[in-house]
Parts: C-alpha cells; sequence; structure tokens
C-alpha cells in the first residue's frame, strides 16, 4: 500500500508543478499584453504631442513672419516720412533712400529673426 501512495503522492505533486507552472505562463502573458497595451497607448500620445507641437511651430512661424512685415513697413513708412527726398529740409538723393531702407529692412530682419 505504501507503494500506491507513494505513487499518488507523485502524480499530485506534478499536478501541482504544473498547475503552478500554467499560472505563471498566463500571468507572464497578460503581463506582456499590458506591456504591449501601454507602449502603444506611449506611442499614440507621442505622435498626438507631436502633431501638436507642428501645430503651434506652424502657428508661431506664422505669426512672426507676420510680425517681420508688419514692423518692416512701419519702419519703411518712417524712413520715407522722415527722409522724404522732396521735402526741402533734408536733401536726401533717391539712391541715399534706397541705402537706408535696405540698412532698416536689414536691421527689422535681424531684430525679428
Amino acid at each position: 500500500m505504501k507503494g500506491d501512495d507513494a505513487g499518488l503522492a507523485g502524480e499530485s505533486g506534478a499536478d501541482a508543478v504544473a498547475l503552478a507552472m500554467k499560472h505563471v505562463l498566463q500571468a507572464e502573458h497578460e503581463g506582456a499584453s499590458r506591456v504591449a497595451e501601454c507602449q502603444r497607448s506611449a506611442a499614440d500620445r507621442l505622435q498626438a504631442a507631436r502633431v501638436r507641437a507642428e501645430a503651434i511651430s506652424r502657428r508661431a512661424d506664422a505669426r512672426i513672419a507676420r510680425l517681420h512685415a508688419a514692423y518692416t513697413a512701419r519702419i519703411m513708412k518712417q524712413v520715407q516720412q522722415v527722409s522724404d527726398p522732396g521735402a526741402p529740409a533734408h536733401g536726401g538723393s533717391e539712391s541715399d533712400m534706397g541705402s537706408i531702407a535696405h540698412a532698416i529692412e536689414r536691421l527689422a530682419v535681424a531684430i525679428t529673426s
């Protein structure tokens, strides 16, 4: 009888090991699935952040370009008012106006860039 009991105990021990292995493998599979799900979620969030950053960058670039154009126009208008070649107080020539305007435009670009 003792031999029979030992055989039964061995089988239930093997069953317990098999059951434990099954639980470990199942937990490992569930863990891998959760990690993959988190990776997908992180990739989606990263892509959304990149899209938002690109939109912000485009809006900022457009705003800078508008500001640059506005300041250039404003400076050019002020230069024309101050250095009107037709005004008797200012004897600037047309080429002087072009040089001044070009210098001011370069300055405006440097300031707004």
